[in-house]
């Protein structure tokens, strides 16, 4: 049988596993490579890079130190493997390691924690990048159940804001921190010298660095990467990857609370999440809906079951939620949530919905990217209705308003308080 899944899981057919072993492994490694090796404990992962000396990227991997084996586990894209493996062994000199490819599966895995008996029986370690980012899965049963497709993790990757490596940097050009990589925790400050340290160390210290990889909604599907970001008809930077209406853009970080433009669309770099705290407060300023940054925390898997018990979900498995803006109590919608939806909204920091009409779980901006970051949630008295304090990129509501409340009743009948801000026919690509 099958073995039970987390809410989400789906293999990455696009990685490779790298097999570094023999007495010298760590200390060759941590010479090598943005992390500290060195602090690794069994079944812990790090996330690292391999830079030029001039401090530019020219692979990134995840570092696994195998619980059941003296070896570290380089979970890196496919089409760099080799690359990566050669790079690597033109510094080993007389270092006792040896390197091999492997053909052992990789697994992504986010929303619900992963069964215990999936983690026994796999190389499980959390996503190092975020908490909401995840878990990956090394080698699991051959009969794991894939919940989820690869279309959805890269939608979950680019709504955390986490780059990916090979569709996200330019090999030879990118800067570590260019791709977040200090936000991250790719970078440690603290260990020894390592190749592309001395520029990578002035750009943290020195506050010199231009762009960033920024998080990015558009009203319309994004184009291909590569295509112009563009501001007052002045290219400031470039699309990376995306799917749909949300993606990643390396900009100059003195615009992102700026209109944007890309093929004519709308632009909005999405308000800082998570890791991009610290940049927030030193290099750049509070657009409009954005005056402060977001502070939500996931609760610990105990806590959040303590707290999910208490809640009173009506015949139909359901409980209303209101959303409202955090900073100017604005009303945006009302809508519902189901327990998993519930669950993964207190998990990762995006709302997530229950469609009722289509049956499945509706997570705000997916199709629009007119996503809903949460700020805190709050239980009513009767444990039947949730309110959500967000940060609503864009408008709220389907018909291109702000709020889903544009109505107001008078003596003379219903009046229109506002005007679509956005074309429905743009806000859903749905015009011919």
């Amino acid at each position: 049988m099958p073995m039970p899944a987390p809410s989400h899981i789906t293999r990455l057919e696009g990685r490779t596993i790298i097999k570094l072993s023999g007495p010298d492994r760590v200390r060759f490694l941590q010479g090598l490579v943005t992390a500290d090796i060195a602090a690794l404990q069994p079944g812990q992962a790090t996330w690292s890079a391999c830079l030029t000396p001039q401090g530019r990227w020219q692979a990134d991997f995840f570092a696994v130190s195998d619980p059941d084996d003296t070896c570290l586990l380089l979970d890196c894209a496919t089409e760099q493997a080799e690359a990566l493996r050669t790079l690597l062994l033109r510094f080993k000199l007389r270092s006792d390691v040896q390197m091999d490819l492997t053909s052992l599966p990789v697994y992504a895995a986010w929303g619900n924690a992963p069964s215990v008996a999936l983690l026994e029986n796999a190389i499980s370690v959390h996503d190092p990048r975020l908490p909401a980012a995840g878990w990956r899965l090394i080698a699991p049963p051959m009969d794991t159940e894939q919940t989820a497709t690869q279309l959805d993790y890269d939608l979950h990757r680019l709504a955390l804001g986490l780059p990916d490596g090979v569709q996200d940097c330019e090999q030879g050009r990118t800067l570590a921190a260019e791709a977040n990589m200090d936000l991250l925790g790719g970078i440690a400050w603290k260990k020894g010298c390592y190749m592309g340290q001395e520029v990578t160390a002035r750009m943290h210290y020195r506050t010199l660095l231009k762009r960033r990889l920024v998080p990015v909604a558009s009203t319309a599907p994004l184009p291909a990467p590569g295509t112009p970001v563009l501001y007052e008809g002045q290219e400031v930077g470039t699309l990376r990857s995306s799917r749909d209406h949300i993606g990643l853009a390396l900009i100059k970080v003195d615009v992102v609370d700026k209109t944007l433009t890309c093929l004519g669309h709308n632009v909005v770099a999405r308000p800082p999440h998570g890791c991009y705290l610290r940049w927030a407060a030193h290099q750049m300023h509070p657009p409009p809906h954005r005056t402060r940054a977001m502070t939500y925390t996931a609760p610990d898997a105990p806590v959040l079951d303590a707290m999910l018990s208490r809640v009173n979900y009506d015949a139909s498995g359901l409980i209303a939620a209101i959303a409202q803006q955090h900073d100017t109590g604005e009303v945006l919608m009302i809508a519902w949530m189901n327990a998993e939806a519930l669950r993964e909204t207190l998990l990762t920091g995006r709302v997530c919905y229950y469609s009722r009409s289509r049956q499945r779980l509706w997570r705000k901006g997916e199709t629009s990217g007119q996503i809903q970051h949460l700020h805190e949630a709050r239980l009513d008295c009767d444990a039947d209705a949730v309110l959500l304090l967000v940060n609503q990129i864009g408008v709220a509501c389907h018909t291109g308003r702000r709020s889903c409340f544009y109505r107001a009743f008078s003596p003379t009948g219903l009046v229109e308080l506002t005007k679509p801000e956005i074309d429905p026919a743009e806000l859903y690509h749905t015009h011919g």
